[in-house]
């Protein structure tokens, strides 16, 4: 009835490395987040953890709109999923980011 998610197949290196980006750009973040926690105040960290975030929404927008990027399930992406990713992207990397500098 339903098939399971094929691989999605690029031609060339600048679509793998974009889609590369916007996958393990939370990953990123996360790790950033890790170690802001290790410091006190704030720190150059911060700079490099809004930049991680930036990025990899800049690279989920050039995914769908420029390379014809698709969703994890081979379907062709569109504005709206970049909006969503966004919009998460952004709520879970605020959450860290006060976790990370006000948590004990």
């Amino acid at each position: 009835m339903f098939a399971a998610p094929g691989p999605v197949r690029c031609s060339s290196w600048p679509p793998k490395l974009i889609r590369g980006v916007w996958l393990v750009g939370p990953l990123a973040i996360v790790a950033i987040a890790g170690l802001i926690a290790r410091k006190s105040g704030y720190s150059i960290l911060d700079v490099w953890f809004v930049a991680a975030v930036v990025v990899a929404v800049v690279a989920r927008y050039v995914d769908a709109s420029t390379f014809k990027g698709t969703t994890l399930w081979g379907e062709p992406a569109s504005m709206a999923h970049v909006r969503a990713y966004s919009l998460k992207l952004f709520m879970t990397a605020a959450g860290a980011w006060g976790i990370a500098h006000w948590a004990p």
